[in-house]
């Protein structure tokens, strides 16, 4: 059980494309809260159409893995909502090699690296993409 956290910050559209073939990505799971961007090839449909023609998949799941919790995402982390979300997140990532994304390039400013700490307390091996 494997799952690569990545963030598109100071990423080009072609840099971004070739790190997923270079980790074999099949699966991508977008979690940010808002998957407009104002870097337009980031934004959700465009994306989803690009990741679509290299034959990787696209999964949205901003809405329940998003960022913006008012007691804070590691609070959040605790509640049944995160829990259910975790579980869905789960069962996408056993079905091919799957990554995480969000902006933040640096896994430890965002909010995934909660995601990827309650992952690996449940045996999930995390890699984070950097560079």
């Amino acid at each position: 059980m494997q799952i690569y956290t990545l963030g598109y910050s100071g990423r080009t559209q072609d840099e971004f494309l070739d790190i997923l073939s270079e980790y074999e990505i099949k699966i991508l799971v977008d979690i940010r809260k808002n998957p407009a961007s104002k870097i337009e090839y980031f934004d959700k449909k465009h994306l989803e159409t690009k990741l679509s023609s290299r034959k990787i998949i696209y999964h949205f799941l901003g809405r329940e893995l998003g960022n913006f919790y008012e007691e804070g995402f590691e609070a959040y982390t605790k509640t049944t909502d995160f829990k259910i979300a975790l579980v869905s997140l789960k069962e996408i990532a056993i079905r091919d090699k799957t990554a995480i994304m969000c902006f933040e390039k640096n896994p430890y400013e965002c909010h995934r690296r909660f995601i990827a700490q309650v992952l690996e307390k449940e045996g999930w091996q995390i890699t984070h993409i950097i560079d």
